[in-house]
């Protein structure tokens, strides 16, 4: 006993925290380090972090401001804050090959219950998604080092290090740009374009697009979706034209494989072509409702409009599907032995178009709702399920 406390003890000291401040540290968002520490400390003080950060259950903790929120995120993308290694120009690392795609999707870097690639690897799963954060203005422009938003260079090298790990890890990965609009206002969601923002962020994107490509290139990327859910940012018209004009602009950069990542309830009557050569499709099955009757309603709708998008997929020339996004987007008040019995059921709806599946791992600061999340939890039994039947 006396030695397991010195042990304890030595350790405190080393790290130079008191036991106070340990519990806060603990609940930190992804990896940490004394030079991550101090900052957040130096840049919105004790109090505050022991408020954003008192309990490892989120909904207990007063949410950030939006100025504390972009302080936070200065300090965590500062590459001398934290382990973070991406992958320089002019050099480049071997892709992993799994034949599935089965694993989690982030729509950001370890914002959920994962601290690093190989939390996520331990569930099971053989790929990683994480979403590509565009940070951008109100007039759709792009915002990088400005306001709360990061520097380009220093987030692309936390993204490029996340990746670099979970490729180390054995983990194919799936990168997704997202914009995000810099509106000041609180919320993790703030992507939906209107009206003029919608040319301007995508001429900013194609003039980035060879950049990011480059990047994702370098850092094995194995699936890249140039927009997740287009639709639902721009709209389906300007969705269809813009996205079968990207790929030429990506291919001279990026050898891996393309992804149309579709919000397709956005479109009302027919499916249009996905035309530009992608090589993957990818659906999104979210369950919002909060009961389990509401939830079988979904079901119904869900089944017929899968049906008729799986033709569009097949005539647009694109032979292979999965599930970009799977799961619950807030966590219903429901026991967990129902929750699993509605995944394994929607499992079986997407059942006869693909069996290649990333689940959902909600944001810890997601705006509304409980976070569904993976780690320990009933969904991680599912992976791990998954995963050993395609072994």
């Amino acid at each position: 006993m006396k030695k397991i406390f010195l042990i304890i003890l030595f350790y405190f000291i080393f790290i130079g925290i008191s036991l106070a401040e340990e519990k806060w540290i603990n609940n930190l968002p992804g990896p940490t380090s004394p030079e991550l520490i101090d900052c957040l400390k130096s840049s919105i003080g004790e109090k505050n972090l022991e408020k954003y950060f008192s309990s490892k259950k989120k909904r207990k903790n007063q949410r950030p401001s939006s100025e504390h929120e972009g302080m936070m995120r200065k300090c965590i993308v500062n590459p001398s804050h934290q382990n973070i290694n991406c992958v320089a120009e002019g050099k480049k690392i071997n892709r992993v090959k799994n034949n599935k795609i089965i694993g989690v999707f982030g729509p950001t870097l370890f914002s959920g219950s994962f601290k690093d690639a190989n939390e996520i690897k331990e569930t099971g799963s053989n790929t990683a998604g994480i979403g590509l954060l565009l940070f951008i203005n109100k007039k759709g422009e792009l915002a990088f080092g400005e306001g709360k938003a990061p520097e380009l260079n220093q987030y692309l090298c936390a993204i490029g290090s996340a990746l670099k790990q979970a490729n180390e890890s054995g983990l194919s990965t799936y990168l997704a740009i997202i914009p995000q609009i810099m509106s000041g206002k609180k919320g993790v969601e703030r992507s939906k374009l209107k009206g003029k923002q919608r040319e301007v962020f995508l001429n900013e994107l194609e003039n980035i697009l060879p950049l990011i490509a480059k990047f994702a290139e370098r850092h094995a990327v194995n699936y890249f979706a140039p927009l997740s859910e287009p639709e639902k940012r721009v709209g389906t018209k300007l969705a269809v034209s813009w996205m079968a004009k990207v790929p030429k602009i990506i291919k001279p950069h990026f050898n891996g494989l393309l992804v149309w990542q579709s919000a397709d309830d956005y479109y009302k009557g027919k499916f249009p072509k996905f035309e530009g050569g992608y090589d993957l499709f990818g659906i999104i099955v979210l369950f919002s409702r909060s009961s389990v009757s509401e939830i079988n309603e979904y079901y119904s709708t869900r089944r017929s409009e899968l049906a008729k998008l799986n033709k569009a997929i097949i005539s647009s020339g694109i032979d292979r599907v999965f599930a970009a996004e799977f799961g619950f987007i807030e966590k219903p008040n429901i026991k967990k032995s129902i929750s699993s019995k509605i995944y394994y059921k929607y499992l079986n709806l997407i059942k006869p178009y693909t069996e290649e599946v990333l689940f959902l791992e909600n944001p810890s600061d997601m705006k509304s709702g409980k976070t569904q999340q993976v780690k320990g939890t009933f969904i991680e039994d599912i992976i791990k399920k998954l995963t050993s039947n395609n072994q």
